[in-house]
């Protein structure tokens, strides 16, 4: 009988936090997309180079990307965009202009990527409506 109760206690103390737990992509996964999400002309720059934020605050639920290249004119940009990601469902934005990407491959990819995590057309709603990505207050500084 005391087994009994040992392995009720266990699984009361397991099954919560296993339900709570929220698959998210990872940091390669939105690199990817990031990649997806460049105009093709932007993906032919010489040196192309992907720099993801630190993730300050784990559980990250987004992840943001300054695209550098390396550009053969001294007085030019180096700087060639600034994406955000969306780790639950694949989503990606321009974080500052707070306006969503997408091109075909790139959806068909955010796609997969929310069928393999089991996002809920709901949730995916949710998503794009709360854009919790996309803070323009939080850039403005």
């Amino acid at each position: 009988m005391k087994v009994a109760w040992l392995c009720v206690a266990v699984l009361a103390l397991l099954v919560p936090s296993a339900l709570s737990e929220t698959r998210m992509i990872s940091l390669e996964e939105a690199r990817k997309l990031v990649w997806l999400a460049l105009p093709k002309a932007t993906r032919k720059l010489p040196g192309l180079t992907f720099y993801p934020d630190q993730c300050s605050e784990p559980p990250c639920r987004c992840r943001t990307f300054d695209i550098l290249w390396s550009n053969p004119n001294p007085a030019g940009s180096v700087h060639s965009g600034f994406y955000a990601v969306d780790l639950r469902t694949g989503e990606v934005w321009t974080p500052i202009l707070c306006k969503r990407v997408a091109n075909g491959a790139l959806e068909k990819t955010q796609r997969g990527i929310r069928k393999q995590l089991g996002v809920t057309e709901a949730e995916y709603r949710k998503g794009l409506a709360h854009t919790p990505c996309c803070a323009p207050d939080r850039y403005a500084k």
